[in-house]
């Protein structure tokens, strides 16, 4: 676990008594970088869900398949790590259940090793950016950096946008 992504874990006894750890060790083991990690514990941070009177969960598909995922029986946030949409396979898709509707997005953390360090990968990830919005998914991506120096204003962004509200609404 990296230290930042421990420090978001652990900020507060309230983890321990939520539970929040073990979901967040086992939504940890499918990331695949620190940046996914670090992402992902202030998504799942009850102190962080209480500002939106609400709580967040991870869900695993058994076949690693949107497809195939049942979704929570109670309404609030939920994300599912390293879910294969068609060919490709994407970091998040972070999602909001409420009575009778869900959204979705797809967040992707990009750090320097993985995204835009040639002129291929920049390619690639605009195409499969434009496969994933013909399926219907708002695709967010991330910088390393955004997600390192400020993971609540990320994160925070992915809640209003999944509630409906754009960044004019704060």
């Amino acid at each position: 676990m990296t230290d930042k992504a421990l420090e978001i874990v652990e900020a507060g006894a309230i983890f321990a008594a939520e539970g929040v750890r073990s979901s967040y060790e086992f939504g940890a083991s499918k990331c695949e970088s620190p940046i996914e990690r670090i992402f992902l514990a202030q998504f799942l941070s009850p102190q962080f869900t209480a500002d939106y009177d609400t709580r967040a969960d991870i869900l695993v598909p058994p076949s690693g398949s949107i497809e195939h995922v049942e979704l929570p029986p109670m309404p609030g946030f939920f994300i599912w790590p390293q879910i294969k949409i068609g060919s490709y396979r994407v970091d998040f898709v972070c999602g909001c259940s409420d009575i009778g509707r869900n959204t979705y997005c797809i967040v992707e953390c990009d750090g320097h090793d993985w995204h835009e360090r040639t002129k291929e990968q920049a390619a690639r990830d605009k195409s499969r950016d434009r496969y994933l919005a013909s399926r219907g998914f708002v695709v967010l991506r991330f910088t390393g950096s955004e997600i390192f120096n400020d993971p609540y204003s990320v994160v925070t962004e992915v809640y209003n946008i999944l509630l409906g509200h754009s960044a004019r609404d704060d």
